[in-house]
């Protein structure tokens, strides 16, 4: 299975806000291609990243270890990708 980038935007765009609509809003997707994206991610490790909780999510451990290690890689390829962009 190839690495899913697209899943992986979904996640960090999750993580940040703490909410699928936020998300969606900040990466101008629907809420429901964030929630397919972490359910992808999701089976691709085969374990859960978020605590679903009525309008919100909390992240799990493994979801919290796994933010921690990509959220400034993933930060950084934004900010790279915008320097880009305006040259």
């Amino acid at each position: 299975m190839p690495i899913p980038l697209r899943a992986i935007i979904a996640f960090h765009a999750t993580a940040r806000t703490g909410s699928m609509v936020e998300a969606s809003e900040t990466i101008g997707v629907t809420p429901s291609a964030i929630s397919q994206q972490i359910q992808l991610l999701e089976a691709y490790f085969g374990m859960r990243l978020f605590s679903r909780t009525g309008r919100g999510v909390l992240l799990t451990e493994a979801g919290e270890r796994y933010f921690d290690l990509i959220r400034h890689e993933v930060e950084r390829v934004a900010t790279v990708t915008e320097q880009m962009r305006v040259q």
